[in-house]
């Protein structure tokens, strides 16, 4: 299941207005809503059925399947797309946690030479022990952030579609990956 979701937009509230349940519906909106689903129905709706009815019954069938195979193709892409953005956050994410964890380790090796040298007197840039884990992680500290970048750096046009189209969209696991990515994409 992914962990990616979609809100409404932040104006949907409702709870200031009289007569609200829950801030989702309020009786103002709702009879407005009303009115215009009356107006639809008695006004707007007999002239499309005119029109549609003017459509051979043949022409009337291949755009019906058309326009369900274009609507089918486009959930089936929109679900791939979001299980592979969620995919994506993912990796983002561990890389963004292995950089972390790798600065971390250099801290700590720091630390402990310092320490170190301090107790013997010796200088602590000297330590030839303490350079070799230095350019070990600073090797796979540079591999890993490049990793990362490349991953961020991956284009993928129905990713992008998805995050502009939902410009709300929150990821309960991976949040801080998905905001790079927006404003990467806001660019």
């Amino acid at each position: 299941m992914s962990s990616i979701k979609c809100s409404a937009p932040d104006g949907w509230d409702y709870s200031d207005k009289p007569f609200n349940i829950g801030g989702y519906i309020c009786l103002k909106f709702s009879v407005y809503w009303g009115l215009v689903c009356i107006a639809l129905m008695r006004g707007i709706h007999p002239v499309i059925y005119d029109v549609i009815k003017l459509v051979p019954f043949v022409l009337g069938i291949i755009l019906l399947v058309f326009f369900s195979a274009v609507f089918v193709c486009d959930v089936v892409i929109t679900v791939i797309t979001i299980k592979k953005l969620s995919h994506r956050l993912g990796i983002m994410d561990e890389l963004a946690q292995k950089i972390h964890n790798v600065s971390d380790e250099i801290g700590s090796h720091v630390y402990e030479g310092v320490s170190a040298a301090a107790k013997k007197g010796e200088e602590f840039f000297n330590s030839e022990q303490l350079e070799e884990l230095r350019e070990k992680h600073k090797k796979e500290l540079e591999e890993l952030k490049e990793k990362y970048s490349s991953v961020t750096k991956e284009n993928h046009f129905f990713q992008k579609r998805i995050i502009k189209a939902f410009p709300n969209m929150r990821s309960h696991r991976h949040s801080e990956q998905l905001d790079k990515l927006k404003a990467k994409f806001k660019k």
